[in-house]
């Protein structure tokens, strides 16, 4: 599976969670802009029977105030947006890691991936220590060749080494969470926030 087709598939899979969640932001933030502008109402109708130059002074700093906080809650609620879809994405792979079938799927879609970009020369292929019995069988299942050796940290995934030409492929999940959240913050950004 290309990164292409991984980025697509997992910004459809978000795609649902996010119009839910940007429905109900939006209709928040809806709510939370008409308070401000009522409570703006308010300020301009008590400060309207003041002494005129009073008044002035005191309307300019409340709706100064009242504006920026209108700026500041909209301003949270988008964010609150992108922090809820990245967690409802980091609850559904804690939910994959629990399915022994997925995982396997994921383990040997991470193993081919990783084996693609360096068929071919001296390979090393690291693994977690939990992880060695089902890398063997995935390694016999789908005919690589490689060395396979076990690291003491605790990853899901492989690390691919090229011994002859002295590089590293990191294809574990949490890489490609952290790539997918970056993922996600630049588009929701874009398209959120208007970065």
């Amino acid at each position: 599976m290309e990164k292409q087709q991984i980025k697509q598939i997992v910004i459809e899979n978000a795609s649902k969670e996010v119009e839910s969640i940007l429905n109900s932001a939006r209709a928040e933030a809806k709510s939370i802009i008409g308070k401000a502008h009522a409570e703006l109402e308010e300020i301009k109708r008590q400060e309207y029977s003041k002494f005129k130059y009073w008044e002035q002074l005191e309307r300019s700093r409340q709706i100064g105030k009242a504006r920026q906080i209108e700026k500041d809650l909209i301003l949270k609620s988008k964010h609150k947006v992108i922090s809820d879809v990245i967690k409802r994405f980091e609850e559904e792979y804690v939910e994959i890691l629990k399915s022994p079938e997925k995982y396997r799927e994921i383990m040997k879609t991470l193993l081919l991936e990783a084996y693609k970009e360096v068929e071919g020369g001296d390979i090393v292929i690291y693994t977690s220590k939990k992880d060695r019995k089902l890398m063997e069988e995935l390694m016999n299942e789908t005919g690589i060749k490689a060395k396979l050796k076990t690291r003491d940290e605790d990853f899901e995934g492989v690390i691919i080494e090229d011994q002859s030409r002295g590089f590293y492929i990191y294809n574990t999940i949490k890489d490609r969470l952290e790539r997918a959240k970056d993922i996600l913050l630049e588009e929701f950004s874009k398209i959120f926030l208007g970065e």
